[in-house]
């Protein structure tokens, strides 16, 4: 994951078509945009809709 200029590991909790929980260490707020590589799907660009550390639930962008 790409946070600003911050690259971080997550673990992916849960996945759908519009988006993904996921658990990182990385501190990040509601809006916040990132860049997540996904096996299988590549580069997503994501929102974080929700922040509840160490989880965030993250909308794809594109």
């Amino acid at each position: 994951m790409l946070h600003g200029s911050t690259q971080s590991r997550v673990t992916v909790r849960n996945i759908s078509e519009a988006g993904a929980m996921i658990e990182t260490a990385e501190l990040m707020a509601t809006g916040a945009s990132i860049e997540i590589e996904i096996p299988g799907l590549g580069i997503k660009l994501a929102q974080v809709a929700w922040a509840q550390r160490p989880r965030y639930g993250i909308r794809f962008t594109n």
